[in-house]
């Protein structure tokens, strides 16, 4: 069996997305709210595609660029707005000033353990309280959760001194 129809059996099987589908969802959205379809938006998607971690806007704008794609830091920021309206990505704030966005179709729903001395962030795959059926429907409010998210706050296990040993070495780091 060849690796593409390996991959096509795990997405199957996760509900991960392949590129085409995110396309078309992208293409969709984009028509329906009046936007352009800019081979731009597109090549940003792809470029995000591939990514298998957590990215930030800067992250994603020196990957393009070292890619030799040309695009603007205004075209990213734009682009990721569009793909977190669209499903296509979520944007997440931990404890730092930008956000950070990674893939809504891969992992399916995971909980993130955020230190906050070094502000690692891990994913946790492990179960963790999801919410039934008839709990996603909120009739009072006139809702229904889409997506849960857990971020769960604390300090690295391994302190010396009151702080993460982590944090110690960032702080050791010259800066560039």
């Amino acid at each position: 069996m060849c690796l593409d129809t390996l991959l096509k059996i795990y997405r199957m099987n996760t509900g991960e997305k392949t590129l085409a589908e995110m396309s078309e969802i992208l293409e969709a959205y984009l028509i329906k709210n009046n936007y352009r379809k800019t081979p731009e938006r597109f090549s940003i998607l792809e470029a995000i595609y591939y990514f298998n971690k957590r990215f930030d806007a800067e992250i994603l704008y020196i990957d393009m660029i070292n890619k030799k794609y040309r695009v603007s830091r205004a075209t990213i920021y734009n682009t990721l707005e569009i793909l977190v309206a669209c499903n296509l990505i979520v944007e997440l704030h931990f404890n730092k000033n930008m956000a950070e966005y990674e893939h809504a179709t891969r992992k399916g729903e995971h909980c993130h353990i955020v230190c906050l001395d070094c502000h690692e962030v891990m994913d946790i795959n492990e179960e963790f309280p999801r919410l039934s059926a008839e709990e996603k429907q909120v009739p009072r409010f006139g809702f229904e959760i889409q997506q849960q998210v857990l971020n769960i706050f604390g300090k690295c296990m391994s302190h010396a001194n009151g702080f993460c040993d982590k944090k110690s070495r960032d702080l050791k780091m010259p800066l560039a």
